[in-house]
């Protein structure tokens, strides 16, 4: 996917990290955004667009 080329690859992997161990929840992919929410020391609502 062209919008990973933003971001650092060690945010990356740390994200996949959390998807992996079922942090991330309530994911959404359209044309134009991603959005999520994580959880770890508090729930994250996370958005790419």
């Amino acid at each position: 996917m062209e919008w990973e080329s933003y971001f650092y690859k060690r945010i990356l992997d740390r994200g996949y990290d959390y998807y992996l161990d079922g942090c991330v929840e309530d994911l959404r992919i359209t044309s134009n955004r991603i959005k999520a929410v994580v959880y770890g020391t508090h729930p994250y609502h996370v958005e790419i667009k």
